[in-house]
Order: C-alpha cells, then structure tokens, then sequence
C-alpha cells in the first residue's frame, strides 16, 4: 500500500553559503512504499515508543497536551511570491482539556496578500499493541474569511481521545516581502523541540535576522546561522503580575532587506519611521476625518485659561464629558467627525484624534504618539511595521515636559493614562521627513497608594462600633472610582464593607474630580461571634495571597509602586483587659523590592481625648515597581504569607474581675 506523507529535510548551512547557492533541501511531499503501519507513523514524524506511552507531560506535569515538534521552514524566492513559510506541528494530547484546545486549531494568514496550500493533518492512536493512523479528511479543512483582511485555515480534529497524536502540515507563501511572521519557539504547553531552518535565499536578495530571548542569546551569538533549535522549553502560558507572555518567548525576526543585483540600482523592501509615518497620514480614515472639521467653534465651547496647563485639562474634560469611549483600542478613527458627533461614543483612536486636533487648533505643541499596549506586547524597534501598534496617544510638549494624554477615561486625572498603555517607548509621528521619532524611556506608571485611619470600639458583649476613613490615591482612587461609577455604591460596599453590619452609612468627596484625592468615610455596627479573640485582618486592603503558584516560568512584573499606609485604633471596653497583643515586626524582599512594618504603640487615651486604654496599630506596606527574575518569585510569595498571618494574630480580650 501507498501513502503520501510529509518529510522534513533540514540542511544545517551558514546564511552566507545559502546565499551564494539557490540550491535548497525542502520539506518535500513524498511517496513511501511501507510494508506496515508502524513504518507509517514514523514517516510522519520522528514519534518514538515513548511520545505514544507518554501519560504526562515532561517540564510541566500540569500540562493538559505536549508539543512534541514544531518545525519550520523558510525559503525566499526572487519571484513574485518572495516568501515561502511550511510548518509541521505534532501535539501529544494528555487530558481532556488538551481535546478541547485541540479539536480544532486555526491557522490564520492575510488573505490579501497570503496563500496557505498543501496542507494535511492525521491522528495517531495507539491502541493495544497497534498503532492506527487516521488521516484527516477534506471536509474538516476549512477556510473562513475574518476581519481587516485576515482568513484562517481550520482543521477539525475529531474523536480525539486523550493519549492521541495528532499531527497537521501546511504551507504559507506571501507577496509581502516587509512582513514576515517571526518563529516563536515556545508555547503555551510544553515544547520537547522547535525548530527553525532558513532552507533557500536567492542570490539576489539580501537577508537579515535578527534574536530576542536569552536562551537564543546563549545559543546562537556570533557567526551565521541557518538553522535554529531550542529544546524542553516551559510553557509560556498566562501568569499574574506579568502584562503579556509573549514578550518572554525566544524568537527570531526575519528580514528581507532589498534586491542587489550586478549592474541595476538597488532596491529596497525595508521601510523607515518616516515610511510609516506616511502610510499612516495617508490612509483615508484619517485624513477625512479632520477633513471640514472647525476646531476653532468647538474651542469657544471650552473655558480658556492663560495657564496653559489648565487649559490642557478643560480641553480634555470637555473631550471626556461629551464623548464615549466604546471599549475598543486601535489606530484608526472608526467613525467621520460627523458620525462621531451624532453617536457619542467612539474607538480610542477616534476620541484622541479628536482631542489632538482640539490640542493642535489651540496651539499646542501636539503631536500623534504610537504604542503596542500591554496586552498587545513589545514592539520591535528594528521592524517598522504599523502593524505592531494597537493604540494612539497624544504626544504634547509643554514647558520643556513630556505629557502623554489620552480622553477614553474619566476616571482618571490628566497625569494619569489607563494602565494598558504604560509601556513607555512608542513612535512620535511627524508629516515632514525627519520628524517621526522612536521615544522610549518615559515614565507612564503611577504609584498606587491609600492612606486609612480605622477606630474601633466595642459594647460589653465585644459587638464594634467601626468609623474607616479612607483616602485614594494615584491608579487605585480610578480604580475605586470606576466602582462607584459603573456599578454603584452598593457594589462598593459589597467589595470594601463586611456583610452583616448595622447602621451602616457611607461619604464620598472627589468622586468628580480625579485630580484630587478620593476620600471615602464609612461607619457600621457589627455583632461578633468570635469572642474574646480578635484579628484586624479584615480592615486591611491586601485580603489574600496573589503570589500563589507552586511553579513560576516568567519574570514577574510589578507595574508601578504601590503603597498602603494604615493606622487602626482599637479602643479596650472598660470591663476588659488585653492578655494577648502581637508583637511589632518588620518583613523585607531581598533587594529592599518590598516591606512591611506592623507596630503597637499603647495609650491611655482615644480620639476624642477621653482616658482610654488603647492599642494604635500602624501598618506600613510597600512595592516597589521592578521587572525582576522568576527566581525572586518566592521571596514575594512568602513575603505575603507571613503579613497574611502577622494581620490574623489575634488579640485577646480578657474580662476583668468585679
């Protein structure tokens, strides 16, 4: 019997060989004669007794599926289709949620300028001491048209069963020479191989490559390359405190720089930041979208100010009051300047294209500034690619000082931009050659900080009498005043007040004006069942461990400072006494990255003045923002775990003798 099955040939030659012979070892779709099954599944792939007997994944034993291979291969072509992309994937499938990520996978391309072909996918079974391939039909192949010009190929594994194989390969030319698609060598499970070969270069054209990630760092520094392999990698899943995981993976960037050849001039595929500064004036999104529209009437709906920097805010305030962020990032306007007028709510790029041209009318120093948020993950500095970038802020100059400005939030003062967009480098666009500029180093993070003072009282049956005031500051008074905003006091109360109170009220000052301080009073009665035993664990913001993985793959990231100062005052009913307090302590991360002070102090005196036996207890914590290793992991784990317990020391209320 015959099968079709495909190989992968990789030739292990430095670039500068390749690029001087146009010969090439492909991953080719050969014909094998095969006597048995067991020869069969080995063509498909390097699969070895252990892959098919494998009951847990190595590296990571709580992964669900484990990639096997990921193998790829480049080839670039002078032609009108200069890129050529093949892939062969292998996945072991270990637990159920394995056949849910699985079942069907999604390849995506941009149809506009991609072709995706000879693709084909199989399932290895083994079942007792046989091994059946079954390769997948043509109907589970199937191409859907997306958004913004992209497709996706996807394939349906079905009846996966755990234990199974499963096996797809797919070739990808394109005609765009500027964007190639990196090779990431992790995944989100874990990679036993990966593996990247550049297979032809044409004499012709000219090549570069460039690495991020320290374990390709340590590989492949020095010399010419063109075959790359990392092998029993982590998986790069989602972890807290870390913004994207994407911006930790080894990869390689591939470029095609130009066309040489003898005797012709020299032409160039690679663009410059003035190249995208264009491409992006001249999209007709954006040059309708001003087109027609009289800054100057709107301006005279705003109160001018001869301080520029007020005039700034009433500018943005009066962006922020009558427009609606829809919760949409991008770098187009969405909507004409008509449309947004009517509908009142708009994409951030169509706000802040509003609120630059608003800046520029009232003759500021205003200019058009590109960032890849967050989520969205770095961008490369080496690719001028629009497509890297997913949000638009305003760049403004004033008095020798950066501001960056953004109108999507109320919540927050002028200073303060979203936290998705706390990246600090992007690109200043310019509309004269030269004046586009790659910024980096800008300080976008705020402290987070809140200052508390809690009196406690409590009746002769221990029952307490509780006034909080609180005061918010920096990223966390938007946080608590989106709360209060969106979803009300009564979710506030849910969230920052225990359940079960009596005479509860509640005071809120600044909520309107995010430039000031939120400052919040909160008063309630509560019955307690805990006795004599009590614990002020409940009035501290920190309420448990978010350090609280047994295993850490990622740096962590702590995005800004954050601070928390507290005093409680506990007053002693008059029938009672204290038999037990905690004691003062002081808790620091090596390296000073973190701290926590808990003192007593006793006095005999409360806040209105009156002889009273009283404990202060004042709290100090912070965090300092710092990008940091994975080793340093447990210090912040444990850390937290011994304030949690310090917070939950009880004191012991001993009733005096008549």
């Amino acid at each position: 019997m015959k099968y079709f099955l495909v190989l992968f040939f990789i030739a292990i030659l430095p670039l500068s060989s390749i690029a001087q012979d146009s010969a090439s070892i492909e991953l080719d779709t050969l014909e094998v004669e095969t006597d048995s099954t067991e020869s069969e599944y080995h063509f498909w792939g390097n699969i070895t007794d252990a892959h098919l007997n494998m009951k847990v994944a190595p590296i990571d034993s709580a992964s669900h599926s484990v990639m096997l291979y990921d193998i790829g291969s480049y080839n670039f072509y002078y032609s009108s289709r200069p890129v050529l992309f093949k892939r062969k994937r292998i996945v072991k499938i270990l637990k159920e949620d394995g056949i849910n990520d699985y079942g069907v996978i999604e390849i995506p391309f941009q149809s506009y300028t991609d072709r995706v072909y000879n693709y084909d996918a199989a399932i290895i079974r083994q079942e007792d001491d046989s091994v059946i391939i079954n390769t997948v039909p043509a109907e589970n192949f199937v191409i859907e048209e997306g958004y913004d010009g992209w497709a996706s190929l996807k394939i349906a594994f079905t009846k996966l069963q755990i234990g199974d194989i499963i096996i797809w390969n797919y070739w990808k030319s394109s005609d765009n020479p500027i964007y190639i698609e990196p090779w990431e060598f992790q995944n989100e499970i874990p990679t036993l191989s990966s593996r990247i070969s550049v297979s032809r270069i044409h004499p012709n054209l000219k090549f570069n490559y460039y690495i991020r990630g320290e374990a390709l760092a340590d590989k492949y520094t020095g010399g010419d390359f063109s075959l790359f392999e990392l092998n029993d990698l982590p998986p790069m899943k989602d972890e807290a405190f870390v913004s994207n995981p994407k911006d930790y993976k080894d990869v390689i960037y591939f470029q095609l720089s130009g066309i040489e050849i003898p005797g012709y001039k020299k032409r160039g595929f690679m663009r410059s930041w003035d190249d995208l500064s264009k491409s992006f004036y001249s999209r007709d999104e954006v040059k309708s979208f001003h087109k027609g529209r009289k800054y100057k009437n709107d301006l005279e709906l705003i109160p001018y100010s001869s301080d520029s920097l007020v005039y700034l805010q009433n500018i943005r305030n009066y962006v922020i009051e009558h427009f609606e962020w829809d919760g949409k990032e991008g770098l187009y306007p969405k909507l004409s300047h008509k449309q947004l007028d009517k509908k009142k709510i708009a994409n951030s790029a169509t706000i802040n294209l509003y609120l630059h041209g608003l800046l520029k009318e009232a003759g500021f120093d205003v200019s058009l500034f590109l960032i890849s948020t967050r989520s969205n993950g770095q961008f490369s500095t080496k690719t001028p690619l629009l497509t890297q970038f997913n949000y638009l802020l305003c760049y403004l100059n004033l008095d020798n000082q950066v501001l960056l400005l953004d109108a999507t939030t109320k919540e927050l003062p002028y200073d303060i931009l979203p936290m998705e967009c706390w990246v600090g480098n992007g690109l200043k666009l310019g509309k004269k050659e030269g004046e586009s500029e790659m910024i980096s180093g800008l300080k976008t993070s705020k402290n987070y900080r809140s200052r508390s003072l809690v009196n406690i009282s409590f009746d002769s049956l221990l029952n307490m009498n509780v006034s909080r005031k609180v005061s918010y500051s920096g990223f966390e008074a938007m946080l608590v005043r989106e709360i209060l905003n969106q979803e009300g006091e009564k979710k506030f109360k849910e969230l920052y007040m225990p359940s079960d109170i009596e005479d509860d009220s509640i005071a809120i000052q600044n909520n309107d004006d995010p430039s000031k301080d939120l400052l919040i009073d909160m008063s309630y009665f509560k019955e307690r069942e805990d006795g004599v035993y009590f614990d002020i664990s409940q009035f501290f913001e920190i309420q448990e461990n978010d350090f609280k993985q047994e295993t850490r793959y990622l740096p962590i990231e702590i995005s800004h400072d954050q601070r928390i100062y507290q005093v409680i005052n506990i007053e002693v009913p008059d029938n009672y006494s204290l038999s037990s307090i905690p004691k003062p302590v002081k808790l620091v991360i090596p390296g000073r990255l973190g701290s926590f002070q808990y003192n007593v102090v006793e006095r005999n005196y409360n806040m209105e003045g009156e002889m009273k036996n009283v404990i202060s207890i004042n709290i100090v914590y912070n965090l300092k923002e710092i990008i940091i290793q994975k080793d340093y992991y447990q210090y912040y784990k444990e850390f937290h775990i011994q304030l949690l317990a310090k917070l939950k020391e009880p004191l012991i209320f001993t009733k005096n003798e008549m």
